[in-house]
């Protein structure tokens, strides 16, 4: 029996590598988060950081394990000592968290509606059969906010969209501990992308983290790992040897005007793409980028400085990230969706963006495509 108390943790990743290509990689760090991972974090939140050695991590898990652990980032050693190396929040962390974002979020989310007009108006010069809210969903909650203010904070030193690791991969891990209140807080912010790509096109939804979403992303990455669940029995029927091109291929054709093939094509119309063989949700062409840029100047013209001192001032609080000496640029990235998570709540409340579909199962969330 252990003498701490030992917690269960929910690991989310920003893979800037092909997640298919890597899926086998011993050093990609999906492959390390099991019962043993969220042990050695319980043994290190509930000491006071630098008391536990390399050594006494070693001698209970293994010295294979642990330098995979490091490898991976998780872990770094000082003079012997183990701390956390990518942003961890405990449940300690929480009333910080939730005090400094919610009040933060509602000033930002005030300068929003008090543009509500001139970003309407910029929003209905994209034609695509749907609406300025639904559209407003996709490109100012999604696109803009978990892509423009992340190159624009990146540009500006705040924060951090990746990390060269030992192992030769690209990405930034971000760990929750599991608690039915960080569960409310955190899963259910309207902050996750879901995406499969190619140079032509994507298959994306964007929503909450609030279950396991029926999106073609997470069908490929569970599939890849053999953990397919329940909530996909309406999806197991479908060929194995079905890729992401196979379905973004046949996606690219639809948008195109062209005939698809057929297992593709009952594979979106499983996913929600495709309705009576048509698509049915938003599709953003190459012509509608300069619409879309529009909109993303527009917010950064109105928001981007105040984020930025928002995203400052995480440096003051004493959360377990910070304690443990975790790049700071890197907690800040994380806090950047809690912050727009928080404000995208608010902009759904409050009417301005449409409201996200919602299951039990698979949390809240809307899907599109890009056509490049």
């Amino acid at each position: 029996m252990s003498d701490f108390d030992e917690h269960e943790f929910t690991y989310y990743f920003f893979e800037n590598f092909d997640a298919s290509q890597e899926a086998n990689n011993i050093y990609n760090p999906r492959n390390i988060t099991d019962h043993n991972l969220d042990a050695v974090l319980s043994e290190l939140i509930n000491c006071e950081p630098g008391t536990i050695t390399l050594k006494d991590l070693t001698n209970r898990y293994g010295e294979e394990y642990i330098s995979r652990v490091i490898t991976a980032g998780v872990l770094r050693v000082e003079a012997n000592a183990a701390f956390i190396d990518t942003p961890i929040f405990s449940s300690n962390d929480i009333g910080l968290l939730q005090e400094y974002f919610s009040e933060k979020a509602s000033k930002l989310v005030i300068m929003l509606l008090s543009h509500q007009n001139e970003i309407y108006r910029l929003a209905m010069k994209i034609d695509n059969g749907f609406s300025p809210a639904v559209n407003l969903f996709h490109i100012l909650c999604g696109m803009c906010f978990d892509g423009l203010f992340l190159e624009k904070l990146g540009e500006r030193d705040c924060i951090s969209t990746g990390r060269d690791h030992k192992s030769g991969l690209n990405y930034l891990m971000v760990i929750y501990e599991n608690s039915p209140l960080f569960s409310a807080f955190s899963d259910g912010l309207l902050c996750s992308y879901n995406r499969i790509t190619n140079e032509h096109c994507a298959l994306e939804s964007f929503g909450d983290a609030a279950g396991n979403r029926c999106d073609p992303y997470r069908y490929f990455r569970l599939r890849e790992q053999g953990n397919l669940s329940a909530e996909y029995s309406r999806i197991h029927a479908l060929p194995q040897e079905l890729t992401e091109d196979d379905l973004l291929n046949a996606i690219y054709d639809l948008a195109k005007g062209q005939m698809a093939k057929d297992k593709p094509m009952k594979a979106l119309e499983a996913f929600g793409y495709v309705s009576d063989g048509a698509i049915c949700v938003p599709v953003y062409q190459s012509d509608d980028d300069g619409n879309i840029r529009e909109i993303e100047h527009c917010l950064e013209e109105i928001l981007l400085d105040h984020v930025t001192e928002v995203l400052y001032g995480v440096k003051e609080r004493n959360i377990t990230s910070a304690r443990h000496g975790v790049p700071i640029k890197e907690i800040a990235n994380e806090c950047w969706h809690i912050l727009f998570g928080s404000i995208n709540e608010k902009l759904v409340q409050s009417g301005f963006v449409a409201v996200p579909k919602e299951s039990k199962s698979e949390g809240r969330y809307l899907q599109a495509i890009e056509i490049y």
